[in-house]
């Protein structure tokens, strides 16, 4: 499985084809990932475990173990772990482009 190092975490690779991109993200207490949006693919997240503040499009939201959200190609998003453990969450990724390089990253807004 691939593994990518980042400063909030890390992430893992479980599946890849040319439609679609599954990954499960762990986000280490406090941190959070940049507040960014894709051109090209929609993102659908399903927190595994812990709890979570997501900001979408300029709203906020709590995330707990169970929750899922839907983020479309163009929506602006991030989540910082708000809890004691490691947030994990289920990401499947679809679109015409999966890759890292589809990542648009902008300044935190202040709700976060």
């Amino acid at each position: 499985m691939e593994r990518e190092t980042r400063l909030w975490g890390y992430y893992q690779v479980l599946y890849a084809d040319d439609y679609c991109k599954i990954k499960h993200l762990y986000v280490d207490a406090g941190k959070n990932i940049s507040y960014q949006y894709h051109l090209h693919r929609a993102e659908l997240w399903t927190v595994v475990s812990g709890c979570g503040r997501l900001v979408l499009e300029g709203q906020l939201y709590s995330l707990q173990a169970g929750d899922s959200v839907k983020i479309g190609a163009g929506q602006r998003h991030t989540i910082r772990n708000i809890g004691e453990g490691i947030l994990v969450i289920h990401e499947i990724q679809t679109g015409k482009i999966l890759s890292e390089e589809d990542i648009v990253r902008e300044a935190l807004p202040d709700c976060l």
